[in-house]
């Protein structure tokens, strides 16, 4: 899409603090927080690894790891009516898928742009 509309692709893996939410249930300390962040910067280059391994998107590609729901963190990134939002299936085998709100639906009723 992004090669299609000759635009840039902006890659955004929003993250959390373990047990979620941006402050979860307990009090972490900048340890813990540098390491999520860390952790969340190292997925985002095993994944755009993983997706160009064999070819390169052909267009500008940025990565961003952004602390935060992110269902919102994704709306904010894709904040003009003239950009499209391409969200990912998250990880698969979630054993209580409804204990998590869609982020797709978030998006679809949040978005000021295509999703």
């Amino acid at each position: 899409e992004a090669r299609e509309r000759h635009a840039d692709l902006h890659v955004v893996l929003a993250w959390q603090l373990p047990g979620g939410g941006l402050g979860g249930r307990t009090t972490y300390g900048p340890a813990v927080l540098r390491e999520c962040r860390e952790a969340a910067v190292d997925d985002l280059r095993t994944i755009l690894d993983s997706a160009f391994a064999v070819e390169r998107p052909g267009v500008p590609l940025s990565g961003l790891t952004v602390r935060g729901e992110p269902g919102a963190v994704l709306v904010e990134a894709a904040g003009s009516a003239a950009d499209l939002l391409v969200v990912g299936s998250g990880p698969r085998g979630r054993r209580l898928p409804r204990l998590r709100p869609s982020v797709t639906r978030y998006c679809l009723a949040h978005a000021h742009c295509p999703v």
